[in-house]
């Protein structure tokens, strides 16, 4: 009787050690799966261009007659870094007389992917003396969108503000195009006279910064 009890109780304890064993071996058995998300973080660029799109100019020549001409001939000026790379295309040694004039059409472009505010200047680097700066004053300075009439001062008054700003929104390489005109006016013998041998020059320099709001309507 003992005996049969024994084996009944082996039995139900088997039976339990198997059910155990399918729980656990049902455990591990289920379905499992994982997902790996890839970042690839890449940072943004600010990249303004300076474009001459043509140049129109009645320069003296070896005979000392003023002639007109006129390139159409695209030229970049971002990465410019001499004195000889000057949006007027002036040698080295040049020299204006009144009723010259020189004008530029430049075209500014954002190829980055960040939108940016910009703002033209100019920044006479010349020595200050009497010559320099009665041409300085003499040399009317006009600058504005294309197809406007823009706004005019002296070259001397031009670098305490920028001439020209705008907002470039970025990632379809939008742009654009300004003038810049510089007129050797033709005063009479006196003014002209105080201006001979007189020596200007002077630096185009873009500024643009990033901006992360869109500018509102009228801005």
């Amino acid at each position: 009787m003992a005996s049969k009890r024994l084996k009944t109780l082996l039995v139900c304890a088997l039976s339990i050690m198997l059910c155990v064993t399918a729980v656990a071996v049902g455990t591990y058995a289920l379905f499992s799966d994982n997902v790996t998300v890839k970042n690839h973080l890449q940072a943004g660029t600010l990249k303004a261009t300076l474009t001459r799109t043509l140049l129109k100019k009645s320069e003296i020549g070896t005979d000392g007659y003023l002639h007109p001409s006129e390139d159409g001939n695209a030229k970049d000026f971002t990465n410019s870094t001499t004195d000889d790379d000057n949006i007027f295309d002036l040698a080295d040694g040049a020299i204006l007389v009144p009723g010259s004039t020189y004008e530029a059409t430049m075209k500014i472009e954002n190829k980055g992917t960040v939108a940016f505010d910009y703002n033209v200047t100019v920044v006479l680097t010349t020595p200050q003396g009497t010559e320099s700066e009665a041409f300085a004053n003499q040399l009317k300075f006009t600058t504005g969108k294309v197809g406007e009439t823009g706004t005019s001062t002296t070259l001397a008054a031009a670098g305490s503000n920028p001439i020209f700003s705008g907002f470039l929104k970025g990632g379809d390489a939008s742009a654009e195009s300004f003038f810049i005109k510089i007129e050797f006016v033709n005063e009479n013998g006196t003014v002209n006279n105080a201006a001979q041998a007189g020596d200007v020059k002077f630096d185009l320099v873009v500024t643009a910064t990033q901006q992360t709001t869109a500018p509102t309507a009228g801005n």
